[in-house]
């Protein structure tokens, strides 16, 4: 088949599987399952991502931000003089005020996994091929996601002088984790672009052959 073909029959399967498995997420909800995995997956990894602080991630839906996840990030510090407050008073009942972080599974977990899976499938290779490239693209989204949360973590204390005062990165450390922490939903699309590349492109698919130096 001529790459122009390809091509074109490449974009109808990609749009009907891309629309199809959407619905199909949606329907089925996997969108609740994604935010209890990535909100359950974020507390195993960063519980202690700091000596400073405990991190506890909860699903939460906010409307307003259009967010489904917050993580509570509190001062260890803070903690130990509450607890030590109440070992004195005998109170059973304090707020410990924290740091709030929020993020959504949406555009970080499930809809990079849509694209993906969409891609691969409306690739025009055979299922075995397709059955690799689905089980090595699926873990570096999960890395990429996880990666970028564990950075906008670490941004998140950073920032705040009002519950970690004392904690200071150098000024290179701050700003990678704060270019890694505004990249923006389109980022992640890219990152799934170049992953289907890397795990399920071929020169030979085209008629297109490597040529040595």
């Amino acid at each position: 088949m001529k790459p122009l073909n390809l091509l074109l029959s490449f974009g109808w399967k990609f749009m009907v599987l891309y629309i199809a498995l959407f619905v199909i997420a949606g329907a089925t909800g996997c969108d609740n399952v994604a935010r209890d995995f990535y909100a359950s997956s974020g507390n195993k990894l960063f519980a202690n991502l700091s000596s400073e602080a405990e991190i506890i991630g909860l699903p939460h839906e906010d409307l307003e931000r259009g967010t489904n996840i917050l993580f509570h990030i509190r001062s260890k510090k803070m903690l130990e003089e509450v607890r030590n407050r109440m070992r004195q008073t005998g109170e059973t009942n304090v707020n410990v005020e924290t740091q709030g972080f929020y993020t959504s599974s949406r555009p970080t977990i499930l809809m990079p996994l849509v694209l993906l899976l969409s891609l691969i499938l409306a690739y025009h290779s055979s299922i075995k091929r397709k059955g690799i490239a689905i089980a090595l693209g699926i873990p570096l989204i999960l890395l990429y996601a996880f990666f970028k949360l564990g950075c906008s973590l670490i941004y998140t204390i950073d920032e705040s002088e009002q519950y970690f005062p004392d904690y200071e990165l150098s000024a290179f450390s701050n700003s990678f984790l704060e270019v890694v922490n505004g990249l923006i939903i389109d980022g992640a699309y890219v990152v799934v672009f170049l992953i289907w590349i890397l795990v399920c492109v071929r020169f030979e698919d085209f008629g297109l052959e490597k040529t040595g130096a």
